[in-house]
């Protein structure tokens, strides 16, 4: 049985590397400072942490892969399930 201190280091550290992650691709984005950005790590799942943020005034950025029609049909992406399911403004990015 995995201890329960075991547990919460693993989850800080995945939280730390998911922030170092969040602020190297920022950095190679090169975001104007005029650019007012939220840099926020949530943990669970990905479409409902995202509309629990956006609410229904935000507008929700979302990247999508570009899967072919089968890995379409067998998983659902994150960024479909905001087109149907965002209760605020949503743009897709590829």
């Amino acid at each position: 049985m995995v201890s329960e201190a075991a547990v919460d280091r693993y989850q800080h550290g995945v939280h730390d590397e998911a922030v170092k992650m969040v602020e190297r691709t920022l950095g190679e984005l090169k975001v104007p400072a005029a650019v007012d950005l939220e840099r926020v790590v949530l943990a669970g799942i990905p479409a409902a942490a995202l509309f629990s943020r956006a609410g229904t005034d935000k507008l929700l950025v979302v990247g999508t892969r570009g899967r072919d029609a089968l890995g379409r049909a067998v998983l659902v992406s994150v960024s479909h399930q905001c087109l149907h399911h965002a209760t605020g403004p949503v743009v897709v990015v590829p």
